[in-house]
């Protein structure tokens, strides 16, 4: 799956079918089961188990210079990138909430680091879904090419 142009954009409820028998926390409303589904991560594809999706949150929104774009929970994690090494384009990858990301600072993405260029509240709330990974993944993968852990 090298190519991903040729995949059709579809809306995550109409992906979710039966129930999903693991506890509901305070932050779900609906949790599902689900099979065949799989999501990008550092180490390749990777299954995904269960969608959860939660209550609405304050939508926040990143922007890269790079063009890459993520609307997320305040408390969704993304990795800054400290230590970086311009050159080798490594550094020491750091577990941080979006609320406390700053211009300037660089996070990590499916093409490398890449510096944010605007972190702000867009002013509006919505239902988020979290992934539950298969083992291995180290509970990382890319959202809209953004490294993110949940």
């Amino acid at each position: 799956m090298d190519n991903l142009d040729n995949f059709e954009v579809i809306e995550a409820d109409s992906l979710l079918s039966g129930t999903y028998d693991r506890p509901l926390y305070d932050k779900f409303i609906e949790a599902y089961e689900v099979k065949d589904l799989q999501v990008l991560t550092p180490n390749g594809w990777v299954d995904i188990e269960g969608i959860g999706k939660t209550v609405e949150y304050e939508e926040w929104k990143i922007q890269t210079s790079g063009g890459k774009e993520l609307i997320c929970a305040d408390n969704h994690l993304l990795y800054r990138c400290d230590n970086l090494n311009f050159y080798t384009k490594k550094c020491d990858l750091t577990e941080l909430y979006t609320k406390d990301l700053r211009c300037g600072d660089f996070i990590m993405t499916k093409d490398g680091p890449e510096m944010i260029m605007d972190t702000r509240l867009t002013g509006q709330k919505s239902h988020m879904y979290d992934l539950q990974l298969a083992s291995g993944s180290n509970k990382q993968y890319y959202t809209n090419d953004i490294l993110s852990h949940n």
